[in-house]
């Protein structure tokens, strides 16, 4: 566990790990500010779906950092959930959208049976986190969004019509697996940045394909 700081008399557990928090949140505010502002004439709906998906990002980040790393000794384990759920929303509308952005090439009733599974899942995993206070059903959302819908649909919609926003999507999954892993394996170059930090700054590239890829839907 990475060491406290003080400031005055109020103690910050693992400040290296609340600041990389923090910076995902910027990232995901600066991408929000990016698209909003790229496509305010002709925004499509999976253009609208990713600025939510954005701000809940980073909504999330921004709790998880303050409280679930900073402020957690005052606090309880429970106070967690704000954050995770913020995060498994954020999941769930990034999923949406790239139903939404495959639609076009996809059957009907494919297309509705994922849009409608998409909240049923959501509301599982949110009441199973609820229930058992245990962040293992935040990352097994996270790998079903990101490995059953993100990932296939954007393969899919490359396979095509060929467009370079769905690689810069799966560049994103790539990405995001990869801080996974180092999550998982606790992969820390040193005691103030460890594995949660490394992990941090991969989701932040992460963030930023899913903006580079996401601003060209309009023409794909």
């Amino acid at each position: 566990m990475q060491p406290s700081i003080s400031i005055s008399s109020l103690i910050i557990a693992e400040p290296v790990n609340v600041l990389t928090d923090l910076l995902i949140s910027v990232l995901c505010l600066a991408s929000f500010l990016w698209l909003r502002g790229m496509t305010k004439s002709k925004r499509t709906h999976a253009q609208n779906l990713t600025l939510i998906y954005l701000i809940s990002m980073g909504i999330s980040t921004a709790i998880g950092g303050i409280v679930g790393h900073g402020l957690i000794h005052y606090i309880s384990f429970a106070w967690k959930l704000p954050g995770w759920i913020a995060g498994m929303i954020s999941v769930a509308t990034l999923e949406r959208a790239s139903i939404v952005h495959a639609k076009p090439w996809l059957h009907p009733k494919v297309s509705t049976f994922f849009s409608i599974f998409n909240i049923i899942e959501l509301i599982f995993f949110i009441i199973a986190s609820m229930v058992f206070l245990d962040f293992l059903f935040v990352e097994f959302h996270f790998l079903y969004g990101l490995l059953v819908i993100i990932a296939p649909f954007h393969a899919y919609v490359f396979f095509k019509n060929r467009h370079k926003s769905s690689l810069w999507l799966l560049a994103s999954v790539a990405l995001s697996l990869i801080a996974g892993l180092i999550f998982q394996m606790k992969i820390s170059p040193h005691i103030w940045f460890n594995h949660n930090d490394l992990s941090h700054v991969v989701i932040g590239l992460a963030i930023l394909c899913i903006y580079q890829g996401t601003k060209n839907f309009s023409s794909s």
